[in-house]
């Protein structure tokens, strides 16, 4: 389940908090409430798949707000730029706050449960392996991952020639 990172100000939030957007809120959130972070799970992919897929995303949308598309930019080609610099921002409050942290790699966390389950084990609680399988078996979608190759044509170029090539079949 998804959330804006509003419910960690307002008091409202679960025990798990999923927020792509909390990057640009977590200082605010530590500074101005009491809410205390177990840990924070960073999933981290290659820069460029991370900016392909939000720049896919918008394009089959046809809109660069669509969610999951663009971040922080109306420009394709500052997609990864702007990621990296809210990784900068997420991480640095982190360390700043001494939130403790745990890096996961994504794609695996969503193909190999054994490692998600090792990885985040200090934020389960007492949840045993049994019972985190039967949760990941219903959540993870491995399918909807996509692999993208980085070409000669990246960032903006890339992105113009993908798309004329989509438009004009050339």
């Amino acid at each position: 389940m998804e959330h804006s990172g509003e419910c960690l100000l307002n008091g409202t939030a679960p025990y798990v908090v999923k927020s792509p957007g909390l990057s640009e809120k977590l200082e605010l959130v530590l500074e101005s409430t009491d809410v205390k972070i177990d840990l924070l799970i960073i999933s981290m992919r290659d820069l460029f798949s991370a900016a392909e897929s939000r720049r896919r995303i918008s394009a089959i949308a046809k809109n660069p707000k669509a969610p999951g598309g663009l971040s922080g930019t109306k420009k394709p080609g500052r997609q990864e730029a702007v990621l990296a610099e809210k990784f900068y921002r997420l991480v640095y409050t982190a360390v700043k706050h001494q939130v403790p942290t745990v890096y996961v790699y994504f794609p695996r966390i969503v193909k190999d449960p054994e490692y998600l389950y090792e990885s985040i084990r200090p934020a389960l609680l007492d949840t045993e392996y049994p019972a985190f399988l039967r949760a990941f078996e219903k959540v993870s979608r491995p399918e909807l991952v996509h692999r993208f190759e980085k070409t000669q044509h990246s960032g903006l170029l890339g992105t113009l020639l993908r798309r004329s090539k989509e438009i004009f079949g050339k």
